[in-house]
């Protein structure tokens, strides 16, 4: 499941500009099912590869801990790796990637450097969690003047109502549906079709796909 979200997210491009298509995405899922590991391997990738000069690469979320995890987890990854090391110099706040002028960084909502951003790749692990609908807006202008940019938003149906989460996932849903047409949003939606499903076992891998390589479920 992993693998099908890159290549869609990746593998289409618009014909008239050669292009990434997909410029913001949504990928909801359920708890363990990677989205850590996921989210740091995207981050190296947009920081490494991308091909984008000066690429500003950011993890954001309402609390520093918590976007901090795809940072951290994206640093692990860099230690086990001699090629990555060999790119990328870990510094106090930051990664760096000093042939490309290019950097990872952690920031949180109270965080003095929201404003000003030229974000090229803007991740929010968590997006449920997010009470400040006004740090997706600014992170999402921040990446206006890129080529190619990427916000990507990967979470968890989380408890805070009536906020920035049950905006984006309705405006996902409207796009899977047919009401709402734009060909930049990825969503990828990974839940139950109903919920008196939770109660069956066998039901719990649409919202798990994790589970699919598992003979037990």
């Amino acid at each position: 499941f992993q693998k099908a979200y890159i290549q869609a997210l990746f593998g289409m491009l618009n014909k008239e500009t050669n292009t990434r298509r997909f410029n913001e995405t949504l990928f909801l899922v359920g708890r363990k099912n990677g989205k850590t590991t996921l989210l740091s391997a995207i981050a190296l990738y947009m920081l490494i590869a991308d091909g984008e000069g000066g690429a500003e690469c950011y993890s954001v979320a309402t609390k520093k801990d918590q976007a901090s995890k795809s940072f951290k987890s994206a640093c692990a990854m860099r230690t086990q790796s001699p090629e990555i090391r060999a790119l990328l110099t870990k510094r106090r706040t930051d990664m760096y990637m000093p042939s490309t002028f290019s950097s990872f960084e952690p920031l949180s909502s109270d965080s003095d450097t929201l404003d000003g951003l030229n974000s090229h790749l803007v991740i929010i692990d968590e997006l449920h969690a997010i009470k400040d609908r006004n740090l997706y807006e600014v992170m999402k202008q921040s990446t206006s003047s890129r080529r190619q940019p990427l916000v990507v938003m990967i979470t968890t149906a989380g408890t805070v109502r009536e906020n920035i989460f049950d905006d984006i996932y309705t405006y996902a849903n409207n796009i899977l549906e047919g009401t709402v047409k734009n060909d930049s949003f990825l969503p990828v939606l990974y839940e139950l079709d109903s919920p008196t499903e939770w109660q069956d076992m066998k039901c719990w891998q649409k919202a798990n796909p994790r589970t699919w390589h598992y003979k037990t479920i």
